[in-house]
């Protein structure tokens, strides 16, 4: 994040240093939360030729997550702040032009800057779906069974506090 606050300090930066804080502020957090996402999901150990990832216990591991992925629910309280600031940016010739730029390229799926701030929030919701199917298609014997429903509760109460945030 210093390099971003250092070029926001240029005398044609894109956005103000105040605004770089407000808008990438989360970002360190989320990144952690990624890796411990990615971390939980893969083989523990180096040598994956006994790695079964159809056994990991995927409601345990939504369940140890729980209180990281609040990080959520803090990036959504600031989210419209993100938005205010993405607008103010909107004045600077350059940022458009590389806002348009991005939005005509094809690795960046066509997503400009606004898109990549609603991906956090959109993650949540998809996480609840993917925990929904999961639940219907495990058996209710299963001893990942109780923490899928458990990880599903807490994932759609995020998604409700993430929702109620929005409106106020």
């Amino acid at each position: 994040m210093r390099q971003m606050v250092h070029a926001s300090k240029e005398k044609y930066a894109l956005v103000k240093s105040s605004d770089v804080l407000v808008l990438f502020s989360h970002l360190p957090a989320l990144c952690a939360l990624s890796n411990q996402v990615l971390d939980a999901f893969g083989p523990t150990t180096p040598d994956v030729s006994g790695w079964l990832p159809w056994r990991v216990p995927i409601g345990k591991v939504f369940c140890r997550l729980a209180q990281p992925l609040v990080v959520f629910l803090q990036y959504t309280l600031h989210y419209q702040t993100h938005q205010k600031s993405i607008k103010k940016a909107c004045n600077n010739a350059l940022f458009v032009k590389i806002n348009q730029d991005t939005l005509r390229r094809r690795d960046s799926n066509r997503l400009g800057m606004s898109d990549y701030l609603i991906a956090p929030i959109q993650r949540v919701p998809r996480y609840c779906m993917l925990l929904k199917d999961l639940l219907k298609y495990t058996d209710p014997s299963d001893e990942d069974y109780e923490p899928l429903t458990k990880a599903l509760c807490t994932m759609t109460s995020l998604v409700m506090a993430m929702d109620h945030a929005q409106c106020c």
